[in-house]
């Protein structure tokens, strides 16, 4: 199915040699890029998509779409790596400005990921792989941005924020109050509750669990910690946790400890 397709297309290519090459390049990648899947709107000069295959990079191509992720982008010097295999549902990036990086490791699973670049300049993205995604809003005004690690679990509702997006003056002096100081720092092996907030400021260790509607708003300066409430605090510390749920850890956890027991007999 997908080289009649293919072929079809390549019939309102004039050029016999240019016709060959397209028929080639999309029956191999047909599979892996679904052709008109995904609305790409693309404005401005110097904006590349780039897919990343084995440690191989690649610019994809004028009629591949990633399955499951719409970008926009509409402005100069943007650049989006995104690293496959990935799974996307539902997800959005869009870029109003320019000079904007986004990164995205390969994953299994993103669904509604929305990234926001726009209102200024530079924006930085990066997710690392593995990391799962329920649903998430990044919002990254000004000139903010945000690092999220290997092996994170989002759950759904959950907002991050690299900018207030407006700004607080004192009175005298007219100086800003609320800058953001530095990227947003998520950490390795973290798990976000539904309902929490990331904003402005925000370091988070690895191995952190972030409480559902908490909102984490500074750097917490550890690792293997909880940290819940509004405003968010460290409520246990020396923890971790596992995708799998109680019982089924409970479970493997029996067993190991009955296989440690014959071998000590």
């Amino acid at each position: 199915m997908r080289k009649a397709i293919v072929k079809f297309l390549s019939f309102f290519i004039l050029s016999s040699k240019k016709r060959k090459a397209f028929r080639k390049r999309y029956s191999n990648n047909f599979i892996k890029y679904c052709l008109f899947k995904g609305k790409y709107k693309i404005k401005g000069n110097n904006n590349k998509i780039i897919i990343v295959e084995n440690g191989i990079e690649r610019e994809l191509c004028k009629y591949e779409r990633i399955k499951g992720l719409d970008i926009s982008i509409n402005g100069n010097n943007n650049l989006v790596k995104i690293e496959i295999p990935i799974i996307g549902v539902g997800s959005n990036i869009e870029i109003g400005n320019d000079n904007v990086i986004i990164d995205i490791g390969s994953s299994y699973y993103f669904n509604r990921l929305f990234i926001r670049c726009c209102f200024g300049l530079g924006q930085y993205c990066k997710i690392g792989k593995n990391t799962t995604i329920c649903e998430a809003n990044i919002i990254l005004d000004g000139k903010s941005g945000c690092i999220i690690g290997e092996d994170c679990m989002f759950s759904s509702s959950i907002r991050i924020w690299g900018d207030d997006g407006h700004s607080i003056l004192g009175i005298e002096g007219r100086n800003i109050l609320n800058k953001p100081q530095g990227h947003i720092t998520i950490g390795d092996h973290v798990w976000i509750g539904e309902g929490a907030r990331i904003t402005k400021n925000a370091r988070i260790g690895k191995h952190c669990i972030i409480g559902g509607g908490a909102v984490a708003y500074k750097d917490y300066g550890e690792d293997n910690c909880i940290i819940a409430g509004n405003p968010g605090n460290i409520v246990r510390r020396n923890v971790t946790w596992d995708r799998r749920n109680t019982y089924n850890l409970e479970e493997t956890i029996v067993k190991e400890r009955d296989i440690e027991n014959v071998k000590s007999a």
